[in-house]
């Protein structure tokens, strides 16, 4: 259990579905999340959930431009240039076709771990009064903890999809290698300890459900 639980107001929050990507996700990639694939049909009904509820569902790629000057990413992955696995419309780069995305959902691209570095993603959800973020996606230790660390810097309440992130394993960079079910298991100790509510996706979408507008039948 989180230290916290947030009320999910529809209409103040926003559901981001962060790097669902072929990339992260395709067992044939280098970079796929063991697990990745797995968390789809969860992830899948809560964007239905988030949808039937009024919420606005966001998705985020990370986008590599190959003009960009040399940089920290490539001092510590000096291939990702020469694989071009990650540029704008290559099969890495694109969403998964598992995934629910569907005309009038937003996409931001993202250069680096963070869905709200060098992106327009904070004006987008200023402009739209939201306060509350529900979150999910690939891997969790980075680009989904990047995010959420963010969000909660900036003041956002955050709720971090327990089942409906997936970490990979870490070689061992000089501390032993440590393998992805103990990141994931740490890593959602961390988000319900320092950054927000961690939930379960069956949780979000009862309180989603519970959320939605009443139809009231025509006279």
């Amino acid at each position: 259990m989180s230290k916290i639980r947030w009320t999910i107001e529809p209409a103040r929050s926003a559901l981001l579905a962060i790097d669902l990507q072929n990339a992260f996700l395709l067992p044939d990639s280098p970079l796929a999340a063991p697990g990745g694939l797995a968390i789809l049909p969860a992830f899948n009904r809560v964007i239905a959930a988030a949808r039937g509820a009024g919420m606005r569902v966001i998705f985020t790629a990370t986008t590599h431009d190959p003009a960009e000057p040399p940089n920290r990413m490539d001092d510590l992955f000096a291939g990702r240039r020469t694989r071009h696995s990650l540029e704008r419309n290559s099969r890495g780069q694109r969403l998964h076709a598992s995934v629910d995305r569907r005309e009038g959902d937003l996409m931001v691209e993202k250069p680096r771990y963070s869905a709200f570095w060098r992106t327009d993603l904070d004006a987008l959800l200023r402009a739209r009064h939201v306060d509350t973020l529900l979150m999910g996606g690939v891997w969790s230790n980075v680009c989904v903890e990047a995010t959420a660390r963010d969000a909660f810097l900036r003041e956002y309440k955050v709720i971090y999809l327990a089942d409906c992130t997936a970490a990979g394993d870490l070689p061992d960079a000089g501390y032993g290698h440590i393998s992805a079910d103990d990141v994931q298991r740490v890593t959602l100790a961390d988000m319900a300890w320092h950054i927000g509510e961690v939930a379960t996706a069956e949780d979000v979408i009862a309180r989603l459900n519970a959320a939605r507008p009443v139809s009231r039948a025509h006279t």
